[in-house]
């Protein structure tokens, strides 16, 4: 006579499972990074435009004269 005995899962099984899922993300994030260190810096210029220089009178444009009754 043979003897059969339950199917169980062994705990050891959910911690292998937990461990890859954490692996698997961690490679990811390192290899999303190192893509992006690979990626070709992006260069942005900026001209700012006074309408007339420094003496000019403030505009609807000037933000430096912007009230928006925000307290700090």
């Amino acid at each position: 006579m043979q003897a059969t005995f339950p199917l169980r899962r062994s705990s050891i099984q959910g911690f292998v499972i937990a461990l890859t899922v954490a692996a698997v993300l961690i490679l990811g994030a390192a290899g999303g990074y190192w893509l992006r260190s690979l990626a070709p810096q992006a260069t942005t210029t900026v001209t700012v435009s006074t309408g007339g220089g420094a003496d000019a009178a403030a505009g609807p444009d000037d933000l430096s004269t912007h009230r928006s009754g925000i307290q700090y």
